[in-house]
């Protein structure tokens, strides 16, 4: 009998040690998407713009429709905006964007809302980007690049290429 309760003893503490060490072990915390870093706050800041825009369109002071450019510089900011996306103010005077419909494409007027990914690539989910219209752009270590083009139909078409340095 006494053998008896030496091994119940013994397997008696072996379940308490295992259970105990079971119960004391932390289950590691998976991230959640509040505990990841924000990829936008590397971006955000007060940034140098050059922007060449372009317009060629067909009417009586220009029949052949030739391109029109005109190069503006302006130290203007990017900032965090929405939960997913960043709000660019390249140039004075900025007007809110028109995002157009089935027959007026899209226009920007020296403030954009695109959306940014962890790899720095711009998006704008509002913008058509077909044959009416087209809008990329991304970050480069500290620069950023973004690339617009939209038609007028038979009239002509619009362009804005804007590059950015931070300050």
């Amino acid at each position: 009998m006494k053998s008896f309760f030496k091994n119940f003893s013994f397997g008696l503490n072996l379940i308490i040690f295992v259970m105990l060490t079971l119960i004391s072990c932390e289950n590691p915390i998976e991230p959640t998407p509040e505990s990841e870093p924000d990829c936008r706050d590397k971006y955000v800041g007060e940034y140098e713009f050059t922007t060449i825009h372009g317009i060629a369109y067909c009417g009586e002071d220009n029949p052949m429709g030739i391109p029109i450019y005109d190069t503006i510089i302006y130290v203007g900011k990017i900032e965090k905006y929405d939960t997913d996306r960043l709000k660019i103010t390249y140039t004075s005077n900025a007007i809110e964007p028109s995002y157009g419909n089935d027959i007026n494409p899209a226009t920007i007027h020296g403030i954009i809302y695109p959306v940014v990914d962890k790899s720095g690539t711009l998006t704008y989910p509002e913008f058509r980007n077909d044959r009416l219209c087209k809008f990329n752009g991304s970050f480069s270590d500290n620069e950023i690049s973004v690339n617009y083009w939209r038609t007028h139909w038979q009239w002509g078409y619009e362009t804005q290429e804007i590059y950015g340095i931070i300050k």
